[in-house]
């Protein structure tokens, strides 16, 4: 199975961004830029390949930069090197789980993302941008007012394409879904997209009625985004996941008390959210590995055998779990 994730990047955004180094700012120690930090970490630990480039160049580069840039050493040791042109990368041969690292405008990386449901950065976006790189979590108080869409109104958040949720209760009723999971919806799922939307669901309980709950789903996210085409899935499990949380191809979401959290605009018990934007900040260890862990949890469901008494409904596929299987 796959344990990282991959990165496409193009030279100029290594130039661009070592520029904006803790050196150049005049820091001493790079762990005073934590920012900056988190995202070395990513590209230092991702499986990256480089576009635009050859190792020539990047060698090239290095030379030029001298000695006081000996932590760049490690991204060059992982220079591989990229067939494609930064615009096929982006058209004809996407990969929907990727990150992509570019030299293009804000507002080109901004309209690919949208259109992709892909990660797409030049340096000025990553540096400049709230919520990026960090661990935004938030303490909700029993009987506080409000919905989901309070924790979640990000507009980054909605950069995906594809999205995986567990929790046990979420769909055991109508109102559970009213109150809950659509909101969570209408706040993390894109407005427009170019590609299909995989959404997965993992619930214990659903009252019995596994088939009507499937069927309102499907009929919320036609009225929610009908421009975006779904593939839908709903699994009704055994009980495996004690931990809920919601995992798109860019964010890790949980929460402690579970995402039934809110009934008629009101928070029925004390808890805390974590959301992470994107999963694999590196330097903070345990995201990307509990990311990975609930992703390899899920697939041990989705591929289990029908002879135990399991059963969805939908279309038992979605790209997310189906890169990380590989």
């Amino acid at each position: 199975m796959k344990d990282e994730c991959v990165v496409y990047c193009d030279l100029e955004f290594i130039k661009n961004f070592f520029r904006l180094s803790p050196y150049e700012k005049g820091y001493t120690s790079i762990n005073d830029f934590p920012v900056w930090n988190n995202i070395y970490c990513f590209i230092q630990k991702a499986d990256i390949t480089f576009y635009n480039s050859t190792d020539s160049d990047f060698a090239e580069y290095i030379n030029q930069v001298g000695a006081d840039y000996e932590f760049m050493e490690p991204v060059y040791q992982k220079f591989v090197n990229c067939e494609f042109e930064q615009e096929d990368i982006l058209q004809e041969h996407v990969d929907y789980n990727a990150v992509y690292l570019t030299d293009l405008s804000t507002s080109e990386c901004e309209e690919k993302s949208k259109q992709l449901g892909v990660l797409v950065f030049n340096y000025e976006k990553i540096i400049k941008s709230n919520y990026i790189f960090e661990d935004n979590g938030s303490a909700i108080k029993e009987n506080s007012k409000g919905d989901w869409s309070m924790y979640l109104k990000e507009p980054n958040y909605k950069i995906c394409n594809s999205m995986i949720i567990t929790d046990n209760y979420l769909l055991k009723d109508k109102d559970k879904m009213d109150d809950n999971l659509f909101p969570i919806l209408d706040a993390l799922l894109p407005e427009t997209l170019n590609t299909t939307f995989d959404l997965t669901c993992f619930c214990k309980d659903m009252n019995g009625q596994e088939k009507q709950r499937f069927d309102s789903l499907c009929k919320e996210l036609s009225t929610l985004r009908p421009n975006i085409k779904f593939k839908v899935s709903l699994f009704k499990t055994l009980g495996d996941f004690h931990d809920r949380f919601i995992l798109t191809n860019t964010l890790w979401f949980s929460c402690d008390g579970g995402f039934d959290l809110f009934s008629s605009h009101k928070a029925k018990k004390e808890t805390k959210t974590d959301v992470v934007f994107p999963f694999f900040i590196q330097n903070i260890k345990k995201y990307p590995h509990l990311y990975l862990n609930q992703i390899y949890a899920t697939l041990r469901v989705y591929r289990r055998d029908h002879t135990q008494n399991f059963d969805y409904w939908g279309e038992n596929k979605n790209r997310l779990l189906d890169y990380y299987k590989k």
